[in-house]
């Protein structure tokens, strides 16, 4: 009977120890394979570059993910990927508004955070357009440097999930009232022929 009670764990043990790893793997994997679908990527569609990080997992999860890729099409992909994008009312021409770019980006709640961070130590707040109190426009024109927006002609779209957004299901980001604290930044670039592809988290 105890023999049977020990063997019993031992599978339960084995059970578990491999689910771990195999979620452990998937999430290794799991990148590329989210955005392809997120964005309707064949595996055909050429990874030219991509920069993950953090590339895994620490104690809180993936805090202040980013990711910053680049897809390349053949021109009878592009032809396809591009008939199927302008039926798509997800995508919108280039370039997107700079109020858009804002809630995006979630300039309003940044500010609001380095002022709650002033009130709640106590210290005074620096004067404003200084180095620790940036003004809306300074904080702006730092992260928008970051997206791919140098595209003459091109569409966009954006997608976010207000919490663990490699995974949980998305909507598009104009549906979101307010700033966002994630996002999936897409710019199809018509000329070139590239997907360009930005990811962040503020969690």
């Amino acid at each position: 009977m105890h023999h049977a009670v020990m063997s019993d764990c031992k599978r339960w043990i084995c059970l578990i120890v491999f689910t771990i790893i195999g979620a452990a793997a998937c999430t290794l994997q799991s990148d590329e394979e989210v955005l392809r679908k997120e964005f309707g990527l064949t595996s055909g569609v050429k990874l030219a570059e991509m920069d993950v990080s953090p590339k895994q997992s620490g104690w809180f999860g993936r805090e202040g993910l980013t990711i910053h890729a680049r897809f390349i099409f053949s021109d009878n992909q592009f032809a396809d990927y591009l008939k199927a994008a302008e039926q798509n009312p997800l995508w919108k021409p280039m370039p997107p508004s700079k109020s858009f770019l804002m809630k995006m980006l979630g300039i309003g709640r940044h500010m609001k955070g380095v002022k709650l961070s002033y009130e709640m130590s106590g210290k005074e707040l620096p004067p404003e357009g200084s180095i620790y109190n940036p003004t809306e426009d300074q904080i702006y024109d730092r992260q928008v440097k970051r997206l791919p927006l140098n595209v003459s002609r091109g569409l966009y779209q954006c997608k976010t999930a207000g919490d663990n957004l490699m995974h949980n299901k998305k909507v598009p980001c104009d549906s979101k009232e307010g700033d966002l604290n994630d996002f999936m930044f897409a710019v199809l670039d018509l000329e070139n022929k590239e997907l360009h592809i930005r990811v962040h988290t503020s969690y």
